[in-house]
């Protein structure tokens, strides 16, 4: 038996973005987020970033082991929201 659940991110699809588009920059700020399976852990503490990339480069997000680096990868592809 399958549960019948409405999505909360659109995932259906929707209007295509022109290809010559120059929207080059992904912000978060001050962002905080708990994974829903441990929300008494917070992953993520208020963290701000900004990337642009308008002349088009490989953007890396480094940074040491359990920072959040897969945590904002996984918002900026709606995997998740933040709080």
């Amino acid at each position: 038996m399958l549960i019948k659940k409405e999505a909360i991110v659109n995932s259906t699809g929707g209007i295509k973005l022109p290809a010559n588009r120059d929207d080059s920059n992904i912000a978060l700020n001050d962002v905080k987020f708990q994974y829903p399976s441990k929300p008494e852990v917070e992953v993520l503490k208020g963290v701000s970033v900004e990337i642009n990339n308008k002349n088009k480069r490989v953007v890396a997000l480094c940074g040491q082991s359990g920072c959040g680096k897969s945590s904002i990868i996984s918002m900026i592809e709606r995997f998740y929201d933040a709080n």
